[in-house]
C-alpha cells in the first residue's frame, strides 16, 4: 500500500510542464529559486488575491508565510 504524509510536499508538473507543489491540501507554483531555496506563491494568488507562500531548500519545507484566505 502507497501512504503519503499529509504534511510533506508533493512535487507535480502543471498541465503546461510548470513545476507545482501541493502541500496540505493547496497546491502552490514556483516564484523563484535561489541556490538551494524555493519560493513557492500560491495557486489561487491571482483569482483570490492569496498572499500564502512556502519556502523550500532542499525539497523541505522550511518557512510557511501568511494564512489562505479561501
Amino acid at each position: 500500500m502507497f501512504t503519503v504524509a499529509y504534511d510533506s510536499p508533493m512535487f507535480l508538473m502543471s498541465k503546461h510542464g510548470n513545476m507545482m507543489l501541493m502541500h496540505r491540501g493547496y497546491t502552490y507554483h514556483l516564484k523563484y529559486t535561489r541556490n538551494e531555496k524555493s519560493t513557492w506563491r500560491c495557486s489561487r494568488h491571482c483569482s483570490y488575491k492569496c498572499r500564502a507562500t512556502i519556502c523550500t531548500v532542499d525539497n523541505v519545507v522550511c518557512r510557511m508565510k501568511n494564512m489562505h484566505n479561501h
